[in-house]
């Protein structure tokens, strides 16, 4: 028979150290979820300013292929991204926006196309995340074929 033996008088609560462990316990717990919810808060607006780069070059995009075709040549440029749709510019993000034009070969071409043969258009849109103008650079990357 298994005897319960229960404690009363002194030994009724939790001891000091009981008390301690549970404490450091909820302290990890609790810093856990605080750095996760940081960590994705950063991660959303990270993929915020992709999904806007990606909108940016897919106007480019279409832009592109309403022009007369004779007219598609490659360049680059400074654009800037406006991070949270306001009108305030000191949220918004400058980067680069660089159309390549190249033959159904994939040679690169210099000038407007020559022939009546499809061209392939890559669009890429490079950017720094925002708070971190040193930290890894960014991109997206739109390719696309225009025909005649």
């Amino acid at each position: 028979m298994i005897n319960f033996k229960f404690r009363f008088g002194k030994g009724k609560g939790f001891t000091i150290l009981e008390s301690l462990v549970a404490l450091v316990i909820l302290t990890f717990m609790g810093i856990s979820i605080i750095l996760t919810m940081i960590y994705s808060q950063h991660y959303v607006e990270i993929e915020n300013q992709r999904a806007k780069a990606l909108m940016l070059a897919s106007s480019e995009m279409e832009r592109l292929k309403r022009t007369m075709f004779s007219s598609i040549v490659g360049y680059s440029q400074t654009v800037v991204i406006d991070n949270n749709g306001t009108a305030a510019t000191n949220d918004d993000l400058s980067g680069a926006l660089q159309v390549t034009v190249k033959d159904k070969n994939g040679t690169v071409l210099t000038g407007p196309p020559m022939t009546n043969d499809r061209v392939i258009v890559e669009i890429v849109v490079s950017w720094h995340p925002a708070g971190n103008p040193s930290g890894k650079l960014l991109s997206e990357r739109l390719i696309s074929e225009i025909a005649p």
